[in-house]
């Protein structure tokens, strides 16, 4: 059984000239997405290295150290917050703590970014059954042997981890045969789920000109199969 969820975060607020005191983070997460864009292999230790860097320019040892202990055996959430979008595009999945490693999938964490503060009075919390989508792309002109995805086994995954709450009536699943955008759109307007696992292939595109900043796409499905890129624009 999971750890219950320490109710006070450890809060993590880049300073405003976070991005121009720490240039190498910036070249250091260009050169990472480049890596994957072109399919080159990326170590554990380079990603121990960039989660390094980041974390010794955040300089918060002592007060995380302290979070972490008044958290105890609970789950201490770490949040990036910060509106600017250079910080949040920096690998902050990465940040790498000395003893405890990749803090992202460390025991007794979890991270996440936030642009803003939450609201002082959150809404009220909904009655109800946790309404799930797991919604998969498999494009047929994906290369079946570099890039197709395991679907078989991140859905039996997640349903053995979900089914005890679906025999209980505390889940709701949907989990469509159709990788269309427009189809996503419809189910996130008809279904709203509180939960969406987005499974399939995206890709980094950077624009010739240098005023153009780099993009992301994921590649959905159009009406005979093929690949649909839909930009995060």
């Amino acid at each position: 059984m999971p750890s219950p969820v320490y109710p006070t975060p450890f809060v993590i607020r880049p300073a405003a000239d976070f991005i121009t005191a720490n240039p190498a983070l910036r070249r250091n997460s260009q050169n990472l997405a480049r890596d994957y864009a072109n399919r080159r292999l990326v170590t554990d230790e380079a990603l121990q290295a960039i989660g390094r860097g980041l974390w010794q320019a955040l300089a918060c040892d002592a007060d995380f150290t302290q979070a972490a202990q008044q958290a105890g055996a609970q789950t201490l959430p770490i949040v990036i917050e910060s509106r600017d979008p250079a910080v949040q595009m920096l690998p902050w999945e990465t940040l790498y703590h000395p003893e405890h490693g990749f803090l992202g999938k460390a025991n007794g964490f979890t991270l996440l970014r936030r642009t803003t503060e939450p609201l002082a009075s959150p809404p009220p919390v909904q009655k109800g059954p946790l309404r799930v989508l797991i919604f998969t792309a498999l494009p047929d002109d994906v290369d079946a042997e570099r890039a197709r995805l395991n679907v078989e086994e991140e859905q039996s995954q997640l349903l053995e981890a979900l089914t005890p709450w679906l025999a209980q009536g505390r889940v709701e699943l949907t989990m469509p045969d159709d990788g269309r955008f427009e189809t996503l759109q419809e189910l996130l307007r008809s279904r709203q789920p509180h939960l969406l696992f987005l499974s399939g292939h995206g890709k980094f595109v950077a624009p010739p000109a240098a005023d153009q900043p780099p993009y992301g796409l994921f590649l959905f499905e159009d009406e005979w199969g093929a690949s649909n890129p839909v930009d995060e624009r």
